[in-house]
Formats: structure tokens, sequence, C-alpha cells
């Protein structure tokens, strides 16, 4: 692929979002002029990491606008002058990804990750914070299709192990109506899964 093995989620289809989704997507909880994407997020905490006392523990479906995440690549010797051949030398597994996220007037989008990362540094007392609870995420990143004028899932990215890098960059101004966040995180393992009919889900692998 020209020397890169990054692969991109088109952004922004021109299509008239429609789908039965949460139905907070639909009374404004994303601005009316925004053509979304067939994007849907899910973010949650991590097994074993979650705690339902903390402010904003889960962030559940959301729309981005892109996501962007490298596949491994191998590394291969030069021809050996005997044989003729290569042979395979090490492999190179990412551990980043990014998301493009759309602001919405409750700004949650900005508010979610100042919480998760105050999981891991206390900015008034500016010192790190111990323990596990809320730091790791999940994300769920399900790609529809239209079948017969209806989003129908199709395929669906799981993101385990979840770390942000950073928080977005909080961009008011009177004349938006929303900012788009390009966050990169940390993350452990990618599992993919396909689906023929919306609801039964085969694994695919991993990345």
């Amino acid at each position: 692929m020209s020397g890169t093995n990054l692969f991109t989620f088109a952004k922004g289809l021109s299509t008239t979002f429609t789908s039965p989704l949460d139905p907070g997507m639909a009374n404004g909880a994303f601005r009316t002029t925004f053509n979304p994407n067939l994007l849907e997020v899910v973010l949650s905490n991590e097994e074993g990491y979650d705690d339902p006392t903390l402010p904003d523990a889960d962030l559940t479906r959301v729309m981005c606008s892109g996501v962007t995440v490298k596949n491994p690549s191998l590394k291969f010797s030069d021809q050996h002058q005997a044989y003729r051949d290569t042979y395979v030398m090490s492999v190179d597994i990412p551990t980043d990804i990014t998301f493009t996220w759309h602001e919405d007037s409750l700004l949650q989008i900005w508010r979610f990750h100042r919480n998760w990362v105050a999981r891991y540094y206390d900015r008034e007392y500016d010192t790190f914070v111990t323990g596990k609870i809320g730091k790791l995420k999940r994300a769920t990143i399900t790609v529809h299709d239209h079948v017969d004028g209806v989003l129908t899932p199709r395929f669906r990215f799981i993101v385990m192990g979840l770390k942000p890098t950073s928080i977005p960059d909080l961009e008011l101004g009177w004349d938006k109506d929303g900012a788009d966040y390009s966050v990169t995180y940390k993350y452990r393992t990618i599992q993919f899964l396909a689906s023929a009919d919306g609801q039964t889900w085969k694994n695919q692998g991993y990345m």
C-alpha cells in the first residue's frame, strides 16, 4: 500500500441519519447539520476497572467521524546469496489508535476525557493517582451499512485496554456549534467481528 499500512475509515457519508439507535442522538445530542458517517462507538470501562460511583463511568453510544489504526507489519532480511531467499526477522505490533470525535453542546467528549485523565493524574494536587479503577477503557466500534433504507450493523471492532494520551483541546466560540477532536490512545488488542444479518457476530481474528 505505497509504503504505509494505515487503514482509515471514510469520513462523513452524505446520507440522512435515520438509524433506530439511541434516542439521544435524534433529540439534539448532536448538531443537526452534522451528517454522521456510519461509525457508532460505545465506550465503557474495561472489565475489572469499573466503579459505577464515579462520574462519567461510561460514555455509551457516541458517533465519531473517523478512526485510524496501524496494522502489524513484518520486517524481512536481505536476500541470502546462497539460498536466494529472505526470512522474517521481526514483527512490529502497533499500540496507537486515533479517534476523531465530534463534540456536542454538552461537551460530553471533552468532559469524559477530562475525568478519564483524572484517573491517572490529579491536577488539583499535582500528583499521580494509584490503583486501577477507571483507567482502562473498551471501545466497541460498529460500522453500519444501508439495507432497505435502514442502517444495519456489518462490522465491529472491539478495542481493548484503551489508555488516553491527552485531553482534547477545548474550542469555544460563538460561531461554533461543535468541534472535531483527534485523540490518540494506547491500546492492547483489537478484535474484528463481522455480521451478515446485523445480529449474529462471527469472530474474524485479532489485529
